[in-house]
């Protein structure tokens, strides 16, 4: 009998534990499911803070677009403006002429009159060469960081002989400027060889023109090495360097330090864009002043495994505008 009571009681208490954990796990439960509704909102709240982080950085990044093209147009129409003027002027100052000599012919030319009126279209076409060669220079500059994307030809070549066949189109030796070939013979590449060329050639116009502007027997090296899963291609100079403050800068397009001297500011961002968007690789610079400027390139081994070149809206809008001044 006592037996059963102590049972009976030892029952009346665990069922009283229950009822409390019972109690306990619902306010748990009404606990998490407080917790579950107030993370489902901050979920949601951070959803929405994400949708509209994306919206503004879409519409910064097509601000950024429409101040690159605003500084792009303005940077072509600035050097279009001057070398095009010339020509107005040239071809106005020999159409005046040409009236002059018409109504002189009918009076009679002398001898010096006539070699004076030939002396002066000489002059006038002189400047008109001149400067439409600035302009066709101007364009071809434009036109290489708009390039047609369907033109571009992949095709294995060694790149020993590719750079040998650039340094022989440059001007350096009668200027006393050796560029060195350093590149291993033999190695074979694949991928866009007109291009890459373009690229090459674009840093050896730099190191001769601003490099050694002031510096006579300057020495340029071209090599090339083969690394893990890439190709290394360095353009090294010892030259008179970039100044800290341009060295950000000098892939910017229309940049230059020799405003005014003929120079559009085109070639190295022309190589830039061509190294990133075409032979899909990347470019560096460092320098220091006085001692030189060191350029290094990486690009793929094949081009046939890497994903095709693909166009932006920016990429897409800055063609336009090269078809429609080109």
């Amino acid at each position: 009998m006592q037996a059963e009571a102590l049972s009976l009681s030892d029952m009346i208490e665990q069922h009283a534990r229950l009822e409390d954990s019972y109690v306990q796990l619902r306010t748990t439960n009404q606990s998490n499911l407080a917790n579950a509704v107030a993370l489902s909102d901050g979920v949601d709240q951070l959803n929405q803070a994400l949708k509209t982080q994306r919206q503004m950085q879409a519409e910064l990044l097509v601000m950024a677009k429409n101040v690159a093209l605003g500084s792009l147009v303005a940077g072509v129409s600035h050097e279009l403006n001057t070398p095009i003027g010339n020509c107005l002027m040239a071809a106005s100052t020999i159409q005046y002429q040409l009236d002059e000599l018409r109504i002189k012919s009918m009076q009679g030319l002398s001898k010096h009159e006539m070699a004076s009126f030939v002396q002066s279209l000489r002059t006038g076409a002189d400047i008109l060469v001149r400067n439409l060669g600035r302009v066709a220079k101007l364009m071809g500059d434009f036109k290489k960081i708009t390039t047609d994307r369907s033109s571009l030809r992949i095709c294995d070549f060694d790149l020993h002989d590719a750079v040998d066949a650039v340094i022989a189109s440059k001007s350096a030796r009668k200027n006393n400027h050796r560029i060195e070939n350093h590149v291993p013979p033999s190695l074979t590449l694949n991928g866009y060889l007109n291009e890459l060329s373009d690229v090459i050639s674009e840093l050896l116009d730099n190191a001769l023109r601003h490099g050694f502007r002031d510096r006579p027997n300057g020495i340029v090296i071209v090599d090339g090495t083969i690394r893990t899963n890439f190709f290394e291609l360095t353009v090294i100079d010892n030259g008179c360097g970039i100044l800290p403050e341009h060295l950000e800068r000098i892939f910017d397009p229309f940049f230059t330090t020799t405003l005014g001297q003929g120079r559009s500011g085109l070639g190295l961002h022309a190589a830039y864009n061509m190294v990133h968007a075409t032979l899909r690789g990347k470019i560096n610079v460092s320098s220091v002043v006085s001692i030189g400027t060191h350029f290094t390139i990486e690009l793929p081994l094949n081009s046939t495994e890497v994903d095709p070149p693909k166009s932006d809206h920016m990429q897409e809008r800055t063609k336009s505008l090269g078809n429609v001044i080109g």
